[in-house]
């Protein structure tokens, strides 16, 4: 992908380590479905979500509050290996469960005010691939990535700026699928 300031890693996490991974994502979080606020209305979230981070951080969206408790043990060499990679010192991750095709994530972009907006934001996929949808907020051009298990995407800086992304419906997915996305927080 030239000259887009993102790009895909395939099969970062190799698939023993991304079992294994996700098979801890599955047993070992207590999951939730919070209710968010669109219009003046409120939904369940289309999908279920976690969020872990350093003690005392906090992330806002759509009238929803996540809080840092700290990081599990069995997490944190993962964690690592991320920060490693990305050069990035994140220090919270939102982990979203797409239990089929009917869970998404509408068109966003991901610039709330508890974010360090001058850094990159690792974004790993475990499971069943899903279609992975990027717009230019300017030219309206789309992309579309197919991002499979183990798969890693890097969104830079100017993504938050200048695009927009989501995940669709797809009726014809049965599986599930897992995404860590991992964001540097400002404290509070």
């Amino acid at each position: 992908m030239t000259n887009k300031p993102f790009y895909l890693i395939s099969n970062w996490l190799d698939k023993y380590n991304a079992n294994k991974l996700a098979n801890n994502l599955l047993n070992c979080l207590e999951w939730q479905q919070p209710i968010i606020k669109i219009y003046g209305k409120r939904y369940p979230l289309p999908r279920l979500t976690y969020f872990i981070a350093n003690q005392g951080i906090s992330y806002s969206y759509s009238g929803i509050t996540h809080l840092g408790s700290g990081w599990p043990n069995w997490f944190i060499p993962f964690q690592y290996k991320v920060i490693k990679y990305c050069k990035v010192d994140f220090n919270g991750c939102l982990i979203n469960l797409y239990r089929n095709g009917e869970d998404s994530m509408g068109w966003h972009s991901d610039n709330e005010k508890e974010l360090d907006l001058s850094k990159d934001i690792a974004s790993i996929s475990l499971g069943e691939k899903r279609d992975f949808f990027f717009k230019n907020n300017t030219s309206l051009e789309k992309v579309c990535l197919k991002l499979g298990d183990g798969d890693l995407l890097i969104m830079q800086p100017d993504c938050q700026t200048n695009w927009v992304h989501s995940l669709p419906k797809r009726k014809y997915i049965n599986g599930w699928r897992i995404n860590l996305t991992f964001r540097k927080y400002l404290p509070v």
